[in-house]
């Protein structure tokens, strides 16, 4: 009896033994998964942190990436296009009624200029009479520059091309610019199509513009100003760069290829609208300003300097 007793107890003993085994081999086994999903966890962290990482200016201000760009006002079918003239894409916008959008934050580039220019395509949709505007405003919080307008552009034709639009930065905001650094620069786009026309505008290639001639401008404004006897891209004592060698007797003068209409950027629309581009069709030089408006308006060239060759003829 006594024996048949002790037998149970061992046989106990060993299940309980056993059942510990168990437990400690589980526990073993749970921790073992808790790890592998710890790092499993870690992996996918690390890569989502490569995947969010922060657009750069050429993606932003090229329009590459849509998330780059975010609606603030009204909405819109905002997507990416593989029309473009820059890049590889452009930002695609679909509205019946005003839009505005605002680009993410991009650093002080090395240099800047008063000019702001974007490039638009207007849907063929459009018109006859009405084909759209857009407005451009400005912030920089850290200076204390939020929404400063810069101005509005109505388009004019063609359709279904890529325009120019470009804005000046009012001079009391561009020596803030000049004089500070900074690393939240945000430009926002107004679109006001046409009432009810629900088709795609494009926009592609946001750029500080160089200035087309330094008459005026700050030591350091971004420039160019086709002029064949200077060298450089920035402003210096009202020079784009600097003069370079020139042939004996002559004179280097920066509002020769203005007047030739070598410099296209040097003119704009001052009444009225128009699309102005350069041509290969000329008389002299290897330019002419070609002018595409189907209304009266008058063009004007940048401030010029004193001109070496002046006669009356």
């Amino acid at each position: 009896m006594f024996k048949s007793l002790d037998r149970c107890q061992a046989h106990r003993e060993v299940l309980f033994t056993r059942g510990l085994r168990v437990a400690a081999l589980a526990a073993l086994l749970v921790g073992a998964l808790a790890g592998c999903s710890q790092q499993v966890a870690d992996d996918e962290e690390e890569t989502l942190g490569v995947s969010s990482e922060a657009l750069t200016m050429a993606q932003i201000w090229g329009f590459e990436d849509p998330s780059g760009w975010t609606i603030t006002t009204g909405s819109a079918n905002k997507q990416s296009s593989t029309i473009h003239d820059e890049g590889a894409l452009s930002l695609q916008l679909t509205a019946s009624s005003f839009v505005a959008v605002r680009g993410a934050s991009v650093a002080k580039p090395s240099a800047i200029s008063p000019l702001l220019a974007v490039d638009v395509m207007i849907p063929t949709q459009a018109g006859p009479y009405y084909l759209g505007a857009v407005q451009m405003t400005l912030s920089v919080p850290s200076l204390n520059i939020n929404s400063q307008w810069i101005n509005q552009k109505e388009l004019s034709v063609p359709t279904g091309v890529w325009q120019r639009l470009t804005f000046q930065i009012p001079a009391n905001i561009y020596s803030q610019l000049t004089a500070s650094s900074f690393n939240d620069l945000q430009i926002s786009l107004g679109l006001n199509p046409p009432s009810g026309l629900n088709q795609p505008f494009r926009f592609d290639n946001l750029r500080f513009l160089p200035a087309p001639s330094c008459v005026g401008q700050t030591n350091g404004t971004l420039c160019d100003d086709s002029v064949a006897c200077t060298t450089g891209t920035s402003c210096n004592g009202g020079v784009c760069g600097s003069v370079t060698t020139v042939p004996p007797g002559s004179a280097c003068d920066v509002g020769d290829d203005v007047l030739g209409f070598e410099n296209f950027p040097a003119w704009q629309a001052t009444t009225g609208s128009a699309a102005l581009a350069p041509s290969s069709i000329h008389v002299q030089g290897v330019r002419s300003l070609q002018i595409n408006t189907p209304f009266f308006m008058t063009v004007a060239s940048v401030p010029l300097s004193t001109l070496h060759k002046v006669s009356g003829s």
